[in-house]
């Protein structure tokens, strides 16, 4: 695993709802804030704002949009990533 693999996994990992959030595409493509909220029963404000924070960090991109519905998927570097990045142990 190089440097930038390692620092981006530990930022990951330094918040369990960050991990639950990127983990969410392991079985699918795309998601919506709300769909990830409903799978890991998260706050739907929370879920945007780390997708947010996985967007400014390349790992997510907004894919479109219908109305208020946002719709997201993991980029190339969101793919490699999360086959590193630890399930949580909540």
């Amino acid at each position: 695993m190089d440097e930038q693999t390692l620092i981006l996994k530990t930022q990951i990992e330094l918040s369990t709802q960050r991990v639950k959030v990127i983990k969410a595409f392991e079985n699918a493509d795309v998601l919506r804030p709300k769909e990830i909220a409903a799978l890991n029963g998260m706050n739907i404000n929370n879920v945007s704002k780390i997708l947010n924070q996985l967007k400014k960090i390349d790992l997510v991109t907004g894919v479109s949009s219908k109305g208020r519905a946002r719709y997201y998927s993991l980029t190339d570097k969101g793919k490699y990533i999360i086959d590193y990045v630890d399930d949580c142990n909540e």
